[in-house]
């Protein structure tokens, strides 16, 4: 089977990467793979990251079990890959260019099984087309033949017109694979008369963190990490400045490409910013940081997801709701 596998993923995004390696594992165990297509913001990075990474995915899909066949893993940039194959107009934005290529049927894979998701594929805060019309708009031919999978988590569901969007989505795919309760009753109610197989999973990064919480050493060091995010509260923030004044402060910047810059503006006390970016450590190196604090407090979903799932005390000070539906 060949699957063209859409997320957020090659982004700088912390979270992302841990998604992504558990849907590997996750498609790898479900189907029988010809070839997996990974859309990524950045080729280069992914395979970076990956390479980085590699001894302890090993070790992990060992454990688990699954045999990776990496020589049937691809990664694919259609913004890279358009504007080199695929210039329309000699002006045009890079990534308008790529949009109207993959809407006029040009996108290489477009025959391909898709599995949309990971994380949210429909998400109210984000803006438009990224708020979920991007899977309509784009990928209509896909849609309107059912030949995708959705692998999701749902946000908000209070526009008319996002939830418009669910129905369509839901009611077209394939198969459902769901993260967790609150995405899993809006699907349970889309389709309460239709014959569609759905399943309740797990965030996908989860098993990931089992992984690891089962090999830690319980070295617990005096420092409190923080993740500043652009779904910041702060009125949730400037509450919290009591708990870690005195402490060791170390910021955890999930998303490098957004988070580093509302951490330097909205740093807590004004002390100087001891900054830990991820992406220099290998995968055993990040949660070792993150199981050594005595406690986190942010705003971004993972950050807090995997602190919790190795025990540590969280404190959320975001306005997202997914932080809601999955902690």
């Amino acid at each position: 089977m060949r699957i063209y596998l859409k997320g957020y993923y090659g982004y700088k995004n912390f979270g992302d990467e841990l998604l992504l390696f558990g849907v590997i594992e996750e498609i790898f165990s479900r189907y029988k793979v010809e070839e997996l297509i990974i859309e990524v913001g950045n080729t280069d990075r992914i395979q970076e990251r990956q390479k980085k990474y590699q001894n302890f995915l090993n070790d992990f899909y060992s454990t688990r079990g699954v045999w990776i066949d990496r020589e049937k893993i691809k990664y694919f940039c259609p913004e890279e890959y358009f504007n080199k194959q695929h210039q329309i107009f000699q002006k045009m934005p890079k990534k308008w260019n790529m949009y109207l290529n993959i809407i006029l049927g040009n996108h290489p894979f477009k025959d391909s099984f898709k599995i949309f998701g990971g994380g949210e594929v429909i998400d109210e805060s984000r803006d438009f087309p990224h708020n979920g019309w991007n899977i309509l708009l784009l990928y209509m031919k896909t849609i309107l033949k059912g030949n995708f999978a959705l692998w999701w988590g749902l946000g908000s569901q209070k526009k008319l017109l996002t939830k418009r969007l669910t129905n369509i989505l839901v009611k077209k795919a394939k198969y459902l694979l769901l993260r967790e309760e609150h995405s899993l009753h809006i699907c349970q109610y889309i389709l309460w008369k239709m014959s569609k197989k759905i399943e309740q999973y797990h965030d996908f990064s989860f098993n990931l963190i089992e992984y690891w919480q089962s090999k830690e050493k319980n070295t617990t060091k005096d420092s409190i990490l923080i993740n500043l995010s652009p779904s910041l509260d702060l009125k949730k923030r400037n509450s919290i400045k009591w708990e870690v004044k005195g402490n060791n402060i170390i910021y955890f910047p999930c998303d490098l490409n957004f988070d580093t810059k509302t951490i330097k503006e909205h740093g807590i006390n004004g002390e100087k910013k001891d900054i830990f970016i991820w992406t220099n450590y290998t995968l055993n190196e990040i949660f070792e940081t993150l199981s050594q604090c005595k406690k986190g407090i942010g705003s971004r979903l993972h950050f807090l997801y995997c602190l919790q799932k190795i025990w540590k005390n969280i404190t959320p000070i975001s306005s997202n709701s997914k932080i809601t539906y999955n902690l």
